[in-house]
């Protein structure tokens, strides 16, 4: 039995990533193409050095700080998810590019930034909630 795979993905930025699927989608049949997804990011609350490493499980961004951000209902997401991130009130969101990543806004209590903001953090994993294909 599948417990989770780990996704290995471009954003469209071209910036390499690895994509904890845990739920899991399954999505081996669509290797090598483009799907839309609906990823939550999670942001490491240690703001970035020259020491800090860029790996495709833990990525150094940069993006926008948008404020709060309500997810589309387009998007179907597990009841998995719902009940282990229960406890987040709302989301917030941080732009890079053209996509916009869910955050915990409790994850940028030791970033001095405010809305509008462009910033550059480490990413303490990405997690695939709900996809589609194009």
């Amino acid at each position: 039995m599948i417990s989770n795979f780990w996704i290995q993905t471009k954003l469209k930025s071209g910036k390499e990533v690895i994509i904890l699927d845990e739920f899991p989608f399954d999505l081996r049949e669509f290797e090598n193409q483009e799907i839309e997804c609906l990823i939550y990011l999670m942001i490491s609350r240690v703001p970035i050095t020259e020491s800090t490493k860029d790996e495709p499980k833990n990525p150094i961004l940069t993006g926008k700080y948008i404020g709060k951000y309500k997810i589309q209902k387009k998007w179907n997401i597990p009841e998995y998810f719902k009940l282990i991130y229960d406890h987040i009130p709302e989301y917030h969101g941080i732009q890079i590019n053209d996509d916009i990543f869910p955050i915990n806004p409790n994850s940028l209590k030791y970033h001095s930034i405010q809305e509008g903001d462009v910033f550059t953090f480490k990413s303490i994993g990405l997690e695939l909630w709900a996809w589609e294909p194009i």
